[in-house]
């Protein structure tokens, strides 16, 4: 969550650690377990607590009022009681002014005083006196009574103050926790904004969704300008691609079964490929056996050759990369006869053209084939190589045959049929043939 916000706010783990902006972590401990303050269930228990105590606070009021009408009943015994006890002193002030009157009247017409016992034997008096005692005793319990209720009220009074005080610090607590839940459904309400906004630009400019970027590879940003630039291209590349193409499933459709055509294709040249590659390397070591077998057999029949056309000396086919056979070049080692040649740009032209030869009527010694074809071959030769090399050409007479362009005399002698061209009209050209054998016997029945 930290990294969708970008690192933007605090964010607190079950397990205690605390993440701040731009990604530094602390606190947290695995093996103990944090206990964490949820200010909802907190207000939730704050509330219950409140309601308990004002329930208290009702009965607590209920308690005092009861006390209260108690005291006002008190109160109003104890008015009676004053009153009776005031009545009763009255009474007895009355009493006492005729009393005194009665003293003074007695005392006028007997000239004597009255006696006090006597009078105070009296069972008006008497009763008077006791009610006035009895009223004392009642006024003083009544008054003991008040001081208990006074007291217990007092005591009430500071209960019911702690309570006020008690519910007030809830109240302001309560108030506290709810500013920090508004607070916190506040942010919690940013952030599933922003969360929406990301997921919406994720959608809409990334063109994924939160489930497959989990999935992605997060790595460690060095440099957050280079990132941002890379972005903007990223952007401009994504913009160059254009809209959605709704057709793009039937199009994938109809390159995949292309591509199925082709791939089947491409497998089947491959195979091709392969069997072919197969056989040419089975070709190659094939060709390879019979070159190397072909200039075996011709290195011996070239000494042989080479003797009659040089009268003498020998001649060797070697190879210039031995290790290579196939694409290995060829080279000729000679010896002519009285001669030690290391170079074959040493040779005159005819000895180069007669060393030509002898490879060449040695490979036909080793493998013949029905025609040949020589254009001036023995052109560099002297008359007398020339005739060596005419009576040569005629020991393979049995097996191939000979078309040879020349000029040279001694090669003409020893043909069998000659073909000229020439030119009896201008610009027409006639090929003449001449059958040297028949010509002999023409000549010779002409000469009987």
């Amino acid at each position: 969550m930290a990294k969708l916000i970008s690192y933007k706010y605090n964010v607190l783990t079950l397990e205690g650690e605390l993440i701040r902006p731009q990604g530094a972590i602390s606190g947290g401990n695995r093996k103990t377990k944090q206990i964490l303050i949820n200010p909802e269930k907190e207000v939730e228990t704050l509330k219950h607590q409140i309601n308990e105590k004002l329930k208290k606070y009702d009965e607590l009021n209920q308690t005092l009022n009861q006390l209260n009408n108690k005291l006002d009943e008190i109160n109003e015994i104890i008015n009676e009681n004053q009153s009776s006890i005031g009545a009763s002193k009255r009474q007895i002030e009355i009493l006492d002014q005729d009393k005194s009157k009665l003293k003074n009247e007695y005392q006028l017409l007997t000239s004597k005083n009255i006696d006090e016992s006597e009078v105070a034997e009296s069972k008006d008096v008497i009763g008077i006196l006791e009610q006035i005692n009895h009223k004392e005793i009642l006024k003083t319990e009544v008054e003991q009574q008040l001081n208990v209720a006074r007291s217990l009220k007092e005591k009430q009074l500071t209960h019911l103050n702690e309570l006020n005080n008690a519910i007030s610090e809830k109240r302001h607590y309560t108030g506290v926790l709810l500013e920090k839940v508004v607070k916190l459904n506040t942010d919690i309400t940013m952030l599933n904004s922003k969360i929406q906004q990301d997921l919406s630009r994720l959608t809409e400019e990334y063109h994924m969704t939160y489930d497959h970027a989990k999935t992605l590879e997060l790595k460690s940003i060095e440099n957050e300008d280079e990132i941002r630039e890379e972005i903007k291209e990223l952007r401009s590349e994504l913009a160059t691609i254009g809209n959605v193409n709704l057709d793009a499933i039937q199009e994938y459709q109809e390159e995949y079964e292309r591509y199925s055509f082709m791939k089947n294709e491409y497998d089947d040249i491959n195979n091709a490929v392969k069997n072919l590659l197969s056989s040419i390397d089975e070709m190659d070591s094939l060709m390879e056996e019979q070159f190397d077998k072909t200039i075996k057999e011709v290195n011996q029949a070239l000494p042989s050759t080479f003797e009659v056309l040089f009268g003498g000396g020998t001649a060797k086919i070697i190879y210039t990369e031995p290790d290579n056979i196939l694409e290995t070049g060829i080279d000729i080692k000679i010896s002519p006869p009285g001669k030690n040649i290391n170079n074959l740009n040493l040779l005159s032209g005819g000895e180069k053209s007669l060393v030509a030869l002898s490879v060449l009527f040695a490979i036909l010694k080793v493998r013949p084939i029905p025609l040949v074809i020589l254009d001036e071959a023995e052109a560099p030769l002297d008359p007398a190589n020339v005739e060596r090399f005419a009576k040569y050409i005629r020991t393979f007479v049995n097996t191939t045959q000979f078309i040879i362009v020349t000029h040279r005399v001694g090669t003409m002698e020893h043909c069998d049929v000659l073909y000229g061209a020439t030119m009896q009209q201008k610009g027409v050209t006639k090929i003449v043939g001449i059958k040297l054998k028949q010509a002999e016997e023409m000549i010779a029945q002409n000469k009987k």
